[in-house]
């Protein structure tokens, strides 16, 4: 996990939030269960202006959130 500030060329400051694994991964688009958490996480943060990414591949899973301070 790692957090911090950064400036973009616009000179608006963000805050961001990552988190890594190691585990062996999942497709998100082929996650067909009943709930809606991954859609739900990225609703949330763009209400707040912020982006939420989310890569799987074999070698584990990332999520980065950044928004606007």
């Amino acid at each position: 996990m790692s957090t911090g500030c950064q400036i973009e060329s616009n000179g608006q400051q963000r805050v961001f939030i990552e988190i890594l694994d190691n585990g062996c991964g999942f497709k998100p688009q082929n996650n067909h269960h009943n709930g809606r958490g991954l859609k739900h996480l990225q609703r949330r943060a763009q209400m707040i202006g912020g982006d939420l990414t989310l890569t799987s591949t074999h070698q584990g899973t990332q999520l980065h959130l950044s928004m606007p301070v």
